[in-house]
């Protein structure tokens, strides 16, 4: 399954990146450090959750326990189902799905999971958040790994 996702600053909605995710084969991690995606915000626990594909071939997202939580559509959770048009949040940072390219059948399992930058643009001007969180958001807060 491929999926597509918008990666936000949470208050202000400014776009970070988007991601291209490929899961037909693994799991893709979300976390501070040694993450498949690397969120460096003081919000966001080492291992803070994961995507992965159910059994039926779905999108799951699971919160690993992490201390400050993330929340599915605007409702606090550790797990839950996601379809098109449902987003996560986890620290200051929104993670909006917006498209699901095949299923688990679907697709061939070559490759582990990849995450590829987008041609769009990072959003360097987040001195907002320096109020708020205590360091601004930048180009280096969301990493690919």
């Amino acid at each position: 399954m491929k999926v597509i996702i918008t990666v936000t600053d949470a208050k202000n909605q400014r776009n970070l990146k988007t991601l291209s995710l490929n899961l037909s084969q693994g799991e893709i991690s979300i976390g501070r450090v040694q993450s498949n995606i690397i969120v460096n915000h003081p919000l966001v626990s080492r291992q803070h959750a994961r995507l992965r594909l159910s059994a039926e071939g779905s999108l799951v997202f699971e919160d690993l326990g992490s201390r400050n939580g993330s929340s599915v559509n605007g409702a606090r959770t550790q797990f839950a189902r996601l379809k098109a048009g449902d987003y996560f949040i986890i620290g200051a940072i929104k993670f909006l799905v917006n498209e699901l390219e095949g299923s688990a059948r679907e697709l061939p399992a070559a490759h582990p999971p990849q995450i590829t930058r987008s041609a769009g643009e990072w959003i360097k001007s987040m001195a907002q958040y320096k109020n708020i969180y205590g360091e601004p958001l930048n180009e280096s807060s969301v990493t690919k790994k």
